[in-house]
């Protein structure tokens, strides 16, 4: 029982939506409501496990969920919500100066891109943090915000729903002198709500959004953090393409609340970088959405 309530917590999470018994069927489908089998019928909700009384009746409950999963794999075509788990897709870049702190040069009101870079830099200055192992230079910390309410980075269309991280790649771009490497490192820790747009979303309108707390207290032990080796305007230091492409969040929620982007100046790649002849920072996320991936040996 204890497995098979996990497992039903799981599929929650996978699919953004709760088993429920019948299903609600959209009305272009030709699906039935229930589950197709009467052993079935008495498991309406995840908490009937609750009501079991023998290992068969345990069996008949895994059988519901793997119907379950099953249907809605059926109802969920083209002509129904839209494409399934297509991707990785990758988003417009995100940058860190003109897109996070809305420092865009405009030059109907005489805000060049010197004057952007001029402001980034100083915001950047209020943004440094402490470190035993470097005082001379403090590692800079800045929190960012990815939703998905608002199409401001991703599309909030009900056909992109269940959106998740496939990889996070980031590139730094300086003035000459910025560092002695070629290569630095970003730490990024997610952290705060994350946010699932639900099977049954149907966005600006009838939007539905599932939402957890991922809230971290240490970045330096948080299972939701990531180091990626980053780019300095282009340049690779010799590595492999595929290390600048970071798959340790893959399957997280592309959305969250509390992003913290880290250069951490304890670390010998970035020791002697000099942030005062940063330009930006550009993170890029690709992206799948829909069905989740098919479960082995359910």
């Amino acid at each position: 029982m204890d497995k098979l309530y996990r497992l039903a917590k799981t599929l929650a999470y996978e699919w953004t939506e709760d088993y429920k018994n019948p299903v609600s069927i959209p009305a272009n489908s030709s699906e039935p409501n229930s589950l197709e089998n009467v052993l079935f019928d008495k498991f309406t909700n995840t908490d009937s496990l609750f009501f079991v009384r023998t290992a068969d009746e345990c069996y008949d409950y895994l059988g519901a969920l793997k119907a379950w999963d099953s249907k809605l794999r059926r109802i969920n075509v083209v002509s129904v919500r839209g494409p399934n788990h297509s991707g990785p897709i990758s988003a417009e870049p995100i940058s860190l100066r003109e897109n996070i702190l809305g420092l865009k040069p405009d030059s109907a009101r005489g805000y060049t891109l010197d004057n952007s870079i001029r402001d980034f830099r100083n915001i950047l200055e209020t943004k440094r943090t402490a470190n035993y192992y470097n005082v001379a230079n403090p590692s800079l910390e800045i929190a960012f915000v990815t939703e998905i309410d608002d199409n401001n980075y991703f599309f909030a269309t009900g056909s992109r729903w269940n959106m998740r991280i496939a990889s996070i790649a980031a590139d730094i771009y300086s003035e000459s002198g910025f560092s002695d490497k070629q290569v630095a490192e970003i730490d990024l820790i997610q952290s705060g709500t994350v946010s699932l747009r639900r099977f049954y979303a149907s966005p600006p309108y009838a939007d539905d959004v599932m939402r957890l707390r991922f809230y971290v207290d240490n970045p330096n032990r948080s299972a939701f953090a990531v180091v990626i080796p980053s780019r300095i305007n282009g340049a690779n230091g010799g590595r492999p393409a595929s290390e600048f492409d970071n798959t340790g969040l893959a399957d997280r929620p592309i959305a969250a609340t509390n992003w913290i982007l880290r250069i951490n100046t304890e670390s010998p790649t970035n020791r002697n970088i000099d942030f005062s002849r940063i330009k930006d920072i550009v993170i890029r996320y690709t992206y799948t959405f829909g069905n989740p991936a098919e479960f082995p040996n359910f």
